[in-house]
């Protein structure tokens, strides 16, 4: 195991966690669907085992640097092995 984020247990934490920042969420498996202030903010898509969590925001949203900041900080909390990685649509 590379990441404990692979323990559903933790995949749960950072899901509670983020809610209790303010976050809508709706996660499957290691992909979370995020919501902040009634409006889709972007996907947040977990690799573990590459000890990577890449989170693809909605363009052009309001409070993109609150969300990002909020998201990465969770993450880090939770395991600080893991990189935040903002990504991009091509």
């Amino acid at each position: 195991m590379k990441s404990i984020l692979e323990l559903y247990k933790y995949r749960v934490k950072l899901a509670q966690s983020l809610r209790r920042r303010g976050f809508y969420v709706r996660m499957h498996a290691y992909e979370y669907l995020l919501g902040f202030k009634g409006h889709l903010a972007g996907v947040l898509l977990l690799e573990p085992r590459e000890l990577k969590a890449t989170f693809f925001p909605v363009p052009n949203i309001k409070d993109i640097d609150i969300i990002i900041s909020l998201v990465e900080d969770v993450i880090i909390n939770i395991d600080p092995k893991t990189s935040f990685i903002i990504g991009r649509r091509k």
